[in-house]
């Protein structure tokens, strides 16, 4: 998958660096490409509720958007497991979560969409965190230009929801090239683990609207630009010693990186995520 929504089949992986994304971002179970005719609710299984029998009383965290919110899950698993809260995934390719935000490319985002806000007022989670890969949406190729207004009100409704928390994510590092390929064109064991070399400012120009509608929302904002980049650039590995990409393509994170970015969000105390009850 070269973009959010081209089609994951499409994808044509880099031999040099192969990754399995399917499996960690549970596509065709809480990650869809497209409902080919089927009702929401039975393109998102019912795991995807984040709950069962033995977790109903826990704290519930509800993750909606397209795939760069999907390639945050991981991570967030990661830390459910670690903090005791329910974690709910409900994400779709090449859909914003943006209520009523129509996408040519994508016919089903806005009925998509819709079903989401129904599951959180029917779940009433702790927590609602939106991911997108926000710069995608920019008028050219059938990806409708970002509509920053419903996406305001989106935030604007979710606060009136019984939601404790309304999370905003800013946009991840973005290249222009695959960071397997500029990782191993720049990386050094102990020494260079940071590049700006085809980085995209596309994604800093972006993460900046993100941050200003969040403060005006009262929103909390995690910027990914901020926890994963400096003067020196953004981290391409996650591992000093040896090449481990942070991301598998131009921008979607691999596990590593996904667990990276939410342990320095919930270290750096920008993103609180909710623990069980005593």
């Amino acid at each position: 998958m070269s973009m959010p929504g081209e089609g994951l089949s499409s994808f044509q992986r880099d031999p040099s660096f192969t990754y399995d994304w399917a499996t960690g971002n549970r596509y065709n179970r809480c990650f869809i490409e497209a409902l080919d005719g089927r009702a929401v609710s039975a393109a998102f299984l019912p795991e995807c509720n984040g709950r069962d029998g033995t977790a109903s009383a826990a704290p519930l965290v509800v993750l909606w958007g397209d795939s760069h919110a999907a390639s945050l899950y991981p991570g967030l698993h990661r830390q459910s497991q670690l903090q005791g809260f329910g974690l709910a995934q409900f994400t779709a390719a090449g859909c914003p979560p943006v209520l009523d935000f129509e996408v040519e490319n994508k016919k089903d985002c806005v009925e998509v969409n819709r079903y989401v806000w129904s599951k959180i007022a029917e779940l009433r989670p702790h927590s609602v965190i939106l991911s997108a890969h926000w710069s995608m949406y920019n008028g050219e190729e059938k990806w409708n230009k970002l509509d920053y207004e419903k996406l305001r009100l989106t935030l604007q409704q979710l606060r009136s929801q019984p939601v404790d928390n309304v999370v905003l994510i800013g946009h991840l590092p973005l290249f222009k090239s695959r960071q397997p390929k500029v990782g191993a064109r720049t990386f050094r064991a102990n020494a260079v683990d940071r590049t700006y070399k085809t980085f995209n400012p596309l994604a800093v120009e972006t993460d900046k609207k993100l941050r200003t509608i969040a403060q005006q929302q009262n929103v909390a904002f995690v910027s990914p630009i901020d926890l994963l980049c400096n003067a020196e650039g953004c981290l391409i590995s996650t591992s000093k010693e040896i090449l481990r990409p942070l991301a598998w393509d131009n921008s979607h994170l691999t596990e590593d990186g996904s667990n990276l970015l939410i342990e320095l969000a919930v270290q750096n105390h920008r993103l609180n995520l909710p623990h069980p009850p005593p």
